[in-house]
């Protein structure tokens, strides 16, 4: 990676979205305010810019609220490491941020499916997963973080990320409806969780969280 980087050490949780934006998108299931929060990719990048404001940096999009729902913009032709503001990870800084050095599958180590591939034991230490996680997500830094201290960077939630899989690299924004996630969810097969699998959903979906 050729610039620094910062994130966040969990996944945004419910109350800090609650906090941020005064308000909570539905969830798959009520599991406290420490639960990652299910938002759209709008809602995600609206998150962003609350931040950037609190830290009197440049907002790198604008945002309106249309028939109740949020929608965003780039302010910028390029949305990437120059915008002053916070915004969402690209796919390659996700994965690099995941990584945290490692060359394996899982920044645990490499895959041991067990159960007929339901489930994973170098994954069970730092994931929910399909294989323990049975209905729905679970409160953040309950998993063993990775070795940059990143807590849940597979599992629990899959991640939006800024840009579509196509180009996992710093590209203009993709157009609507589709937008890149990256990590894997409490639902996938430990399969999905690998660090280099990317997915590629209809927005808006229950099941993505952000950093």
């Amino acid at each position: 990676m050729d610039h620094d980087l910062e994130a966040l050490r969990t996944e945004v949780t419910r109350d800090q979205f609650q906090s941020a934006l005064g308000f909570t998108p539905p969830a798959h299931k009520e599991c406290g305010p420490s639960c990652p929060v299910e938002a759209s990719w709008h809602e995600a990048v609206a998150y962003c810019n609350v931040l950037s404001r609190q830290q009197g940096l440049e907002p790198c999009f604008d945002c309106t609220t249309i028939a109740g729902q949020i929608r965003c913009t780039p302010r910028f032709e390029r949305v990437d490491q120059s915008c002053p503001g916070f915004r969402l990870p690209t796919g390659d800084e996700w994965e690099y941020l995941a990584r945290a050095g490692t060359i394996t599958a899982y920044y645990s180590g490499d895959p041991h499916p067990r159960a007929g591939g339901w489930a994973d034991a170098s994954l069970e230490p730092i994931a929910w997963y399909s294989g323990n996680a049975h209905d729905g997500p679970q409160a953040v830094a309950t998993r063993r973080p990775n070795g940059w201290g990143l807590y849940d960077m597979l599992g629990n939630e899959n991640e939006w990320v800024l840009d579509p899989l196509e180009d996992p690299g710093i590209a203009p924004l993709p157009p609507e409806p589709y937008r890149g996630v990256r990590g894997g969810s409490w639902f996938d097969l430990p399969t999905n969780s690998a660090l280099a699998v990317c997915g590629y959903y209809v927005e808006p979906k229950l099941e993505e969280g952000m950093r």
